[in-house]
């Protein structure tokens, strides 16, 4: 029997980390990508974001992921999923880094991402291609 409930998004640290990076200029560092077989930025000076800003991938993040709860599952899961946001703002090379609670709230995740529209990272105030990591912690209240 699926259960939906209120869900809790713990991503507060990554938000505050993401805005530091965007504040503070840092040295671009760029490495060759695994998944694409191409050279993508770790860090930049201006960190790619979705159009709307961070509270709106919260927003789709707690609006559409469905949590289901049976027997096996625990009150929380954990996981962390990551892509590449192009010079045009296109999200590619999804990929799910970590899923500790075995569901598939990754994909759900990369596919929520997939459909927002996103601001490019830049390098010297150059669109570049960036590797984003986002984690997500769900909480059951």
């Amino acid at each position: 029997m699926k259960i939906i409930t209120s869900i809790s998004l713990c991503l507060a640290l990554f938000s505050i980390a993401v805005a530091k990076g965007q504040m503070e200029k840092v040295n671009c560092i760029s490495s060759l990508d695994s998944v694409l077989c191409k050279t993508v930025y770790l860090s930049v000076d201006k960190m790619p974001i979705p159009k709307g800003g961070e509270r709106i991938l919260n927003k789709e993040l707690i609006q559409n992921l469905n949590y289901q709860i049976d027997s096996s599952n625990t009150i929380g899961s954990r996981v962390f999923v990551s892509f590449v946001v192009e010079i045009d703002g296109k999200i590619s090379g999804k990929r799910i880094i970590q899923n500790i609670s075995g569901t598939d709230l990754a994909n759900q995740a990369l596919s929520i991402v997939d459909n927002l529209k996103w601001v490019p990272g830049s390098c010297d105030g150059k669109k570049v291609p960036v590797l984003y990591k986002l984690p997500i912690n769900i909480c059951i209240k």
